[in-house]
């Protein structure tokens, strides 16, 4: 570990990805892409007008067809970002083996505990894509989804760690019969099925690329309506079915899980100096 690091506590971290996020923000709004905040980040919004106290990751939504405008502009090297922000996809980066882009702090280090590689700070951003009204079509398209998704996680395990002796060997074990499989591989079958329907030509839509899962499915006219949410003291945008979107993924969003349910990365964050706030 270079001594030039310094830990950052877990509301230095959600300031930083804060920044992304207002960076990322700007950069839609110069090229007219349309973004909501989604999963946890959507819920702490809409519950805490900011972060979950526990919560230490950004995520956002785009449909797909404002995703792929994102996808080019990064193709092109034509994203303005401060010199120390930088985003990243798979189809650029060679040891990125992730299915959806990432904004990245180059000022940071992570070390996950579980994870290969080394990472900076970051939030995600995935894609909306088209989906089927039939049930059964949705569910197997989300299996073969989760499925491709599993064996990608796995291939990036880090040796020798795990909970537990036996999870310990049965990732080695696990690791060694997924070699063969290439990541980049895994990452096009998994836009492949995500991008089985157009987005532009379906009533519904869902994260098959990264989503939860068919509770996911929502109308796409009114998740195409923007409204604005606090968050953080800023002013960020949810669609305007945002309250079906949360019953969706979480029940009753509004109570708070137990304790033991509160879960967050596990992983320590740095960075190459002292961090003013």
């Amino acid at each position: 570990m270079p001594d030039n690091l310094c830990k950052l506590t877990m509301r230095e971290q959600q300031e930083i990805e804060l920044e992304i996020l207002t960076a990322f923000k700007r950069l839609c709004e110069k090229h007219n892409l349309y973004y909501v905040l989604a999963g946890g980040t959507l819920l702490g919004a809409v519950r805490h007008q900011g972060f979950i106290p526990w919560d230490d990751d950004i995520d956002v939504l785009m449909p797909r067809p404002d995703y792929e405008r994102l996808c080019q502009l990064i193709r092109e090297h034509a994203i303005e970002f401060p010199p120390y922000l930088e985003a990243r996809c798979w189809f650029t980066e060679p040891h990125m083996n992730i299915p959806f882009l990432k904004i990245v702090d180059l000022r940071t280090l992570v070390k996950e505990n579980y994870m290969m590689g080394d990472e900076h700070l970051w939030i995600d951003i995935f894609a909306m894509d088209g989906s089927t009204e039939n049930d059964r079509n949705l569910k197997k398209q989300f299996d073969q989804s989760i499925l491709l998704r599993k064996i990608l996680f796995k291939k990036q395990t880090r040796p020798g760690t795990g909970k537990t002796r036996f999870r310990s060997v049965a990732k080695a074990i696990l690791r060694t019969i997924l070699k063969p499989i290439d990541a980049k591989w895994l990452c096009q079958k998994i836009e492949q099925t995500a991008t089985r329907y157009r987005f532009d030509n379906c009533r519904f839509i869902a994260g098959v690329q990264w989503g939860y899962g068919p509770q996911e499915r929502i109308d796409r006219m009114s998740w195409m309506i923007p409204v604005e949410v606090a968050f953080e003291d800023q002013l960020f945008n949810a669609p305007s079915n945002y309250h079906e979107y949360l019953h969706n993924l979480y029940g009753d969003y509004m109570q708070l899980p137990p304790v033991e349910k509160r879960v967050v990365h596990e992983m320590n964050a740095y960075i190459k100096e002292v961090y003013n706030k």
